[in-house]
């Protein structure tokens, strides 16, 4: 089982509320993940691929600023079989045309409703149509169906790695949003999940006040936040995570929760992460 479970585990809706708790998200549900510069948060982001991979099932990875041999070395590093993942390069995406009808096949699964003709250059229009092709994809080879209409549930984990690189390139927050609830909307019909990560600028233990951050907030399930000590640095404690579902999830039980002042405490190592409740790490005992 990957590392972080059980500290990071969700009910099984589909269970009754006594039974064992699973490390795969809710079909449908989206996470949105925030990290630091000093305390970057690819162990979770890779807590969750191994998590679905190991469960047998799809991942669909967007990298908007790593390339797939990074990817590929981390994968080797945990020991995971990568051929369930299908990698996206983002950045080949961003300026594609979208109008020409030689552009690209993909300019069919646009949902118009859901993802209006964009205002300029800087369109994550054409992102969206190759994550939703591969979706389909995904859905008639499991479930052995031509129709590019209703491919049925693939419960592919579709991560975004990361939206503050694509919002710092240029790209409008009202663009990231449109996208964002593009995919949600997607992702709900095919029984997948999403997983979004940004940056914060600070190690604040409340809630990140940037533009982007308070655009998607409101439209996620669980907010996961990865930060330094409000201390300062340690060498027996990297960082810590903090839990909190959003304020429509706030009294389901289907998602993992921490109080302020009872963040999980963690310390990264060469090729492994500890992980103690806060203030009980060797440093403090």
């Amino acid at each position: 089982m990957s590392y972080l479970f059980p500290h990071l585990s969700f009910q099984d809706p589909e269970g009754s509320s006594s039974s064992p708790r699973v490390p795969l998200p809710p079909k449908g549900s989206t996470i949105l993940l925030s990290d630091t510069l000093s305390s970057p948060a690819g162990f979770v982001l890779m807590h969750f691929l191994a998590s679905q991979l190991k469960a047998g099932k799809e991942v669909v990875l967007v990298g908007c600023g790593e390339g797939l041999s990074h990817y590929r070395a981390v994968a080797k590093k945990m020991y995971l079989n990568d051929s369930a993942v299908t990698f996206i390069d983002a950045l080949s995406h961003l300026s594609m045309p979208t109008e020409s009808s030689n552009s690209s096949p993909l300019q069919s699964n646009v949902a118009p409703s859901l993802f209006p003709p964009p205002q300029d250059d800087l369109s994550l229009r054409p992102l969206y149509n190759l994550i939703v092709s591969t979706l389909k994809g995904k859905g008639r080879a499991v479930n052995g169906t031509d129709s590019d209409d209703a491919p049925g549930p693939t419960e592919t984990l579709v991560i975004i790695d990361d939206l503050s690189a694509l919002h710092w390139m240029g790209v409008e927050v009202d663009e990231v949003s449109r996208f964002v609830r593009a995919l949600q909307a997607r992702s709900r019909k095919t029984s997948s999940s999403l997983l979004l990560l940004i940056h914060g600028s600070t190690s604040s233990p409340s809630l990140p006040q940037d533009t982007l951050f308070r655009t998607l907030y409101p439209s996620v399930d669980l907010f996961i936040q990865c930060r330094g000590l409000s201390s300062g640095r340690s060498g027996e404690v990297s960082g810590e995570l903090s839990f909190t579902p959003t304020p429509l999830m706030s009294s389901d039980t289907l998602f993992p929760s921490t109080s302020p002042g009872k963040e999980l405490q963690y310390k990264l190592g060469d090729s492994s992460v500890t992980f103690f409740a806060k203030g009980t790490g060797y440093g403090f005992l």
